[in-house]
Formats: structure tokens, sequence, C-alpha cells
């Protein structure tokens, strides 16, 4: 490779398919260069993807109140581009978001597996 950056939309790619692995660290690294060299609206939805992910680092070493917070804050950030934004079913995640954190709100134990997945639109 010639040391410069896949494009935004490669890496949008990389980061789904990290996310959809549970393999929420990577992902968020991912995001989180996608987030930095963005300068139009789409950091916010850059942002809460990655704050999601990181929501569900945290539900997995058993942090159910930073999960639950950055789910909020996360699903805040996705909302104003939903229903569809960037290829990305966003109504969907949403709604899973809410049933997750109604989950780890409920404090069952063990913690739920949310089971959260970024789906192409249809």
């Amino acid at each position: 490779m010639d040391g410069t950056l896949p494009d935004a939309d490669v890496r949008l790619a990389l980061a789904v398919a990290q996310f959809n692995r549970g393999e929420h660290h990577d992902c968020h690294d991912t995001l989180e260069a996608l987030w930095r060299d963005e300068r139009a609206s789409l950091r916010d939805l850059y942002k809460g993807l990655l704050q999601i992910a990181v929501a569900l680092h945290h539900e997995s070493r058993g942090n159910r109140r930073g999960a639950l917070r950055l789910l909020e804050t996360g699903a805040a950030l996705c909302a104003p581009f939903a229903p569809v934004r960037q290829g990305l079913d966003l109504a969907a995640l949403l709604h899973d978001v809410r049933a997750c954190r109604e989950a780890l709100a409920r404090e069952a134990v063990p913690l739920p597996d949310c089971g959260l997945r970024i789906r192409r639109a249809p």
C-alpha cells in the first residue's frame, strides 16, 4: 500500500464488518479515524456509531452503567440520520439499541447479549 488511507466508504464497510463480528474495540478505532477525518455533518453519525460500539465493549466487560450511557448518547447522535444514511439501516439499529438499553436497565443477570448488528439498508 502507498500509505494513503482507503476512502471513507471502504473504511465504513470495514467498521460495519468489525461491529457485526463483535470486534467493538477495533470498530471504535476504525470509526474514530472516520470521525476525525470528516468535516461535515457525518461526524455526528460516525461518533454515534463509535459510541454504540464502545457501549457494547463496556457491556461485554460488565460495565452496565457505561454501556447504558453510551448507548443513549450514541443513539441520540445517530437519530437525525435515520432511517437510512450511508447505506445503513439506522432505523433498525436504533430500534435494536432501544431494546438493548431496556434489557440492560432491567438489570438482567447475566448481562444480556444485545446482539446489535448494523445492517445495510434494503
